[in-house]
């Protein structure tokens, strides 16, 4: 940092300065009681040496002014009696003795061993902001201390603050002070000085000091004073005159703008930027009245401070408190209405499966009684005399070996007319139709076949078309196969015809769904072999619409356009091409109902119970035709027996097929979602009035806070207006 001068010297006076400091080889004179050491420092009316109290032994600091004229004189006699008012005062340096008609004259001060502030800086650069500011309240204090004297320093710089022993700041050189009664100017150092005092007829201002003050904070942090700079310094000495210097200094000032370098500083809050802002500001109407001020601003901005963590503890404390609360009660809900929910699910698919049981017992008791009417019917005599005497017909053992190539059906339109118009084979339709009237069945046809699949008699519920003189032994029903038997060529299906006898059931069967020509829909067929004196001579079979099975069960519950809460459906999970088919659904009572054929689309629509979610949440692939299904449904689910007639003891086998039954979730959770519903509202209520409790108290501590600032401020303004301030004696 560049060695600052105190305005008041001349170029003659500068060169004295020199010529001084080039001599001082020796003490100007001797100090009667004291042992002259050393040369501490020369400026322009004189020189400081470090000395021995011989009497103590204490280090002392002698001041010699090296000329005693009458401006020389005014300055010591300026100078020792504002040290002499000040006496006792840890603030400033302590006057110990006076020469006043030595030549040169002299006075003897405390000697401070640390040197100066200047000094410190020239050692350091910068000071960290903490130790910064305490020295600046430090040097504050000791302001305050000659204000309330009646004392204005009027040339507070670095230079002009000494460090003790213990680095505490003690003020030095009073020679530009001024009692506050005092009307004449005083100049002080360039870039500490106040643009107002740079004026030889300024009259001297306690805002002086507080914007040398500033100045001073502001050279601590950043290394140099405020608003200089390489071109206002050339700017300054290439001035010929003192007051031609004065006036730049102060056009430099009002046009320089605001100094920002000490904001930029890490450590630096707004608060302590805006008090340095406020002590350096050119205006001094905007400057701080008196160092009281500062003081104040200091003061609170130590208790916003010492305030900010319990007010952040205040803010966050509660918010983490009700964090936390809240996140403890989030659980606790949640955890509560998961059990909730599970156990209505629980109940639900209890239910449910109660539901999937009763239907599945439904849909074996239908089966038993098909498999039970074509076990009776394969054993009557009256069916197997008239099946025999078919059989044995002449004329129609021709027809059958002719009918029996099932991929000639086609080309066979006439034989297949004879064959249904010959009345032996008319014989069965009687005993099958009486099969189909049976009310205890909700047969969709019978029919009955010879060994080599050909259907010799058949009977339907509509009576809309007949396969009879059709061979079909590449169905299930006959086969006893997984699935039908044909191959896709590029002339359509064809059945490859085996040279031998051809495969066929040996106990009563259920065979795999296929497609009802005169509905669209699926059936299954229920078949017995016809044993005659051991040689299979043919198969009887019912078949059913598949929807039929479980229908009962939800005829009752099923309208149109009525909200469906619970349904049923049958579903094909045997192995094949059609695993996963939809046998039975509510959905397709909207075509049957009004005898319309159910489109393809919906035949082709199959179920996954694999993509079913661990819960048993199900979802309905027929909700996208109608939007009563769709949404999350309950699952309960049971497979469907059979009683297997061939077998004794009798005994029960699986049939492949499934029921679902589905209950709507919403409704199984409504009373949890309501609850749900009602603590959430209770919960957001709550949190409400904690968030508005707590603004209201933050509110109110702010406002408590703020007044709290208030009364301090005013009770300190009005002890500050209220001081005393000695006069200088007349």
């Amino acid at each position: 940092m560049e060695q600052d001068q105190t305005q008041f010297q001349s170029p003659t006076e500068l060169e004295n300065s020199e010529k001084l400091s080039r001599e001082g080889s020796r003490p100007p004179s001797e100090v009667p009681g004291y042992d002259i050491q050393s040369l501490i420092g020369a400026g322009a009316y004189g020189e400081v040496w470090s000395g021995i109290d011989r009497n103590t032994g204490r280090k002392v600091a002698i001041k010699f002014y090296s000329r005693r004229s009458s401006v020389d004189f005014s300055l010591l006699t300026r100078e020792v009696e504002k040290l002499a008012s000040l006496a006792a005062d840890r603030y400033v340096v302590q006057l110990l003795d006076v020469g006043w008609d030595s030549v040169p004259p002299f006075y003897v001060m405390d000697f401070i061993e640390n040197g100066s502030l200047e000094d410190e800086l020239h050692r350091r650069g910068v000071f960290p902001t903490n130790e910064a500011i305490e020295m600046f309240y430090e040097v504050a204090i000791g302001l305050m201390h000659l204000h309330n004297k009646g004392i204005l320093h009027c040339d507070l710089k670095p230079g002009n603050v000494l460090l003790d022993g213990d680095h505490k700041p003690r003020l030095a050189d009073f020679g530009q002070s001024r009692l506050s009664s005092e009307q004449a100017p005083a100049l002080g150092t360039l870039f500490y000085m106040a643009p107002e005092q740079a004026n030889l007829t300024a009259i001297p201002d306690a805002k002086w000091d507080v914007f040398a003050l500033g100045a001073l904070m502001y050279c601590m942090l950043t290394g140099s004073p405020p608003y200089r700079s390489p071109e206002t310094i050339a700017n300054l000495e290439s001035a010929s005159e003192i007051n031609e210097r004065l006036l730049r200094y102060q056009k430099a000032l009002n046009s320089a703008g605001t100094a920002r370098l000490h904001r930029e500083l890490p450590g630096v809050d707004k608060q302590l930027a805006d008090i340095i802002d406020r002590c350096i500001t050119v205006n001094p109407n905007q400057r701080y009245g008196n160092v009281q001020s500062i003081l104040l601003a200091l003061r609170q901005r130590e208790e916003t401070r010492a305030r900010k963590p319990l007010m952040l503890l205040g803010l966050f404390g509660p918010i983490l408190l009700l964090t936390i609360m809240t996140v403890l009660g989030w659980m606790l809900y949640s955890r509560s209405m998961d059990k909730a929910e599970q156990g209505l699910m629980d109940k639900a698919r209890e239910s449910n499966s109660w539901a999937a049981q009763f239907a599945s017992k439904t849909a074996t008791d239908e089966i038993d009684k098909f498999f039970s009417s074509v076990h009776r019917l394969s054993r009557n005599k009256i069916f197997l005399d008239t099946f025999v005497e078919v059989l044995a017909d002449n004329q129609l053992s021709e027809i059958r070996e002719r009918l029996s190539d099932p991929n000639a059906t086609g080309a066979n339109r006439e034989l297949i007319t004879q064959f249904e118009a010959n009345p032996v084979r008319k014989k069965l339709q009687p005993l099958l139709q009486e099969q189909l009237d049976d009310a205890a069945l909700k047969d969709a046809s019978w029919f009955a076949t010879d060994a080599k699949g050909t259907q010799l008699a058949f009977v339907s519920e509509d009576n809309k078309y007949t396969t009879i003189g059709k061979n079909y032994c590449w169905r299930t029903y006959f086969s006893g196969k997984p699935s039908d038997s044909k191959e896709i060529t590029a002339a359509g299906e064809y059945y490859p015809v085996p040279a031998g006898p051809r495969q066929h059931i040996r106990v009563s069967h259920i065979s795999a769904i296929f497609i009802s020509q005169a509905s669209n829909r699926w059936k299954v067929a229920f078949s017995k072999p016809i044993y005659i004196d051991g040689q299979f001579m043919g198969v009887v079979a019912a078949t059913v619409h598949c929807g039929d099975l479980v229908a009962s069960i939800q005829e009752d519950n099923i309208k149109k356009n009525d909200q469906i809460n619970q349904y049923a459906m049958l579903v094909d999970f045997r192995g094949g091409p059609n695993q996963g088919a939809i046998l039975g659904h509510p959905y397709f009572e909207t075509y049957t109902s009004r005898g319309e054929k159910l489109p393809t689309e919906l035949l082709q629509q199959t179920i996954d119970l694999k993509n079913t979610s661990a819960k048993e949440i199900f979802q309905d692939p027929l909700a996208k035709y109608d939007p009563r299904f769709s949404g999350e449904w309950v699952l309960g689910k049971q497979n469907i027996v059979r009683t297997n007639f061939d077998s004794l003891p009798l005994q029960n086998e699986n049939t492949g097929m499934m029921v679902l039954a589905l209950e709507d979730a919403g409704k199984v959770m409504k009373p949890v979602n309501e609850l749900s519903r009602q603590f959430r509202i209770i919960g957001i209520i709550s949190l409400a009035m904690v968030v508005f409790v707590g603004i209201g108290l933050w509110l109110m501590a702010i406002r408590t806070a703020k007044e709290s600032r208030e009364r301090v401020s005013r009770v300190f303004r009005s002890a500050t207006e209220t001081t005393t301030i000695e006069k200088e004696p007349t």
